[in-house]
């Protein structure tokens, strides 16, 4: 049996490098699960850009080596030109458009903190979810 691929949300990377006092435990919780090899976790590159802005623009340098860190227990998925341009239609195109690259590789679980960002996707076969559920159910 092959193990979960999760996709990590943005949230949750931030949670992790900007250490969100209420977030960071689940977050890095749903890390090691990754680093033990219990689950793969996934994003993307556009997901890495937006994580290294926000949190160059709030913590400055310092967190670059954090990031570097939790990018060596991820892998890439890519978003296809069809995911991008099939985001546009959405009220937030940026989550639609990681979602459709979710489904397009065949990933069922998405960790976010923004679960309702995702609803439209779910009779799709997505499963957004907090990464407490996710981690929940995988050291059950």
């Amino acid at each position: 049996m092959s193990k979960p691929r999760v996709f990590v949300d943005t949230n949750v990377l931030l949670d992790i490098v900007l250490h969100r006092t209420r977030h960071v435990r689940d977050a890095m919780t749903l890390m090691k699960l990754g680093m033990d090899g219990r689950v793969e976790l996934v994003t993307t590159a556009s997901v890495i850009h937006a994580v290294r802005y926000v949190a160059m623009r709030d913590r400055g340098r310092a967190c670059i080596e954090l990031l570097d860190t939790l990018m060596r227990n991820l892998t890439l998925i890519p978003e296809s030109m069809d995911a991008l341009r099939g985001g546009l239609s959405y009220k937030d195109p940026e989550d639609a458009a990681l979602a459709i690259s979710c489904l397009e590789q065949g990933i069922q679980w998405l960790a976010t903190r923004n679960v309702a960002d995702f609803a439209a996707f779910q009779e799709r076969g997505l499963r957004p979810v907090l990464p407490s559920v996710i981690c929940a159910r995988i050291m059950i």
